[in-house]
């Protein structure tokens, strides 16, 4: 489930996702949806895994709102404020109970914290054409997988390097830009485990369209976080240590 983000960073995200909460209905079944894309389950172990879930994944987008305040260019006094004012958010980022409601975001919290949205370094949006590309992409490297055996350790490791990609695409409106550069370190180290698989032959998977197409949907995952993030694409200066000249 996604919702619109007004302001590209971690204070834009964060408010944007506090006000979708509504009171006095369960944080796990609301917050299950939003952050997971995942609905609720009757079994309670299902439902306790997903809040724990939930929590992290909270923690971290509130974490990274105090690390963007502290790194910003505010001054100490302006930083002192602002964080004094939003201590209350503690009360919904830190529940104590999964199956309790959650208050709303108030007035002053929301004004506060998109004041923050303001002044913290924004990201470039995220162009749907680069979305619609990688989907695309991905979509290719499973249909070059699909048949292979389900044990067999290359599909094992693409389709951990897949999911990485699509769950930092999925979750966009979550983590952001920042979530899909760490998704492409992700990827880089599952294209390290084929190089260094004692099972994979790789100068052999090298010659194959898998192969061209991983580095494909690589190297976009890296030019769009490169685009969104503003930093040069890291494939142009690493990309012989483990693609070699594969991919287009």
């Amino acid at each position: 489930m996604s919702y619109e983000v007004k302001y590209q960073n971690s204070a834009g995200r964060l408010l944007a996702l506090l006000k979708q909460l509504k009171p006095n209905q369960p944080f796990v079944n609301q917050l299950a949806p939003l952050l997971l894309n995942k609905n609720v389950a009757n079994d309670h172990k299902s439902k306790s895994s997903l809040g724990l879930q939930c929590i992290v994944s909270l923690h971290q987008m509130y974490a990274q709102f105090i690390e963007d305040i502290e790194n910003s260019e505010m001054s100490e006094e302006e930083k002192a404020v602002y964080m004094k004012g939003l201590n209350s958010l503690a009360t919904i980022v830190f529940p104590t109970n999964f199956d309790k409601g959650v208050r709303q975001i108030s007035e002053a919290e929301t004004a506060l914290l998109e004041v923050c949205a303001t002044r913290i370094k924004k990201e470039a949006v995220l162009d749907k054409n680069d979305i619609e590309i990688i989907r695309s992409l991905i979509s290719e490297l499973k249909g070059e997988i699909e048949s292979l055996p389900k044990k067999d350790p290359l599909k094992i490791i693409l389709n951990e390097l897949i999911r990485l990609c699509e769950d930092a695409i999925n979750r966009f409106h979550i983590h952001g830009a920042d979530g899909l550069k760490k998704a492409f370190k992700g990827m880089l180290a599952e294209v390290a485990e084929i190089e260094f698989h004692s099972d994979i032959d790789t100068k052999e998977i090298k010659k194959s369209e898998k192969w061209a197409k991983t580095v494909n949907l690589i190297k976009k995952v890296d030019e769009v976080a490169a685009k969104t993030l503003k930093y040069k694409p890291l494939l142009a200066f690493g990309s012989k240590l483990f693609l070699g000249d594969g991919g287009a």
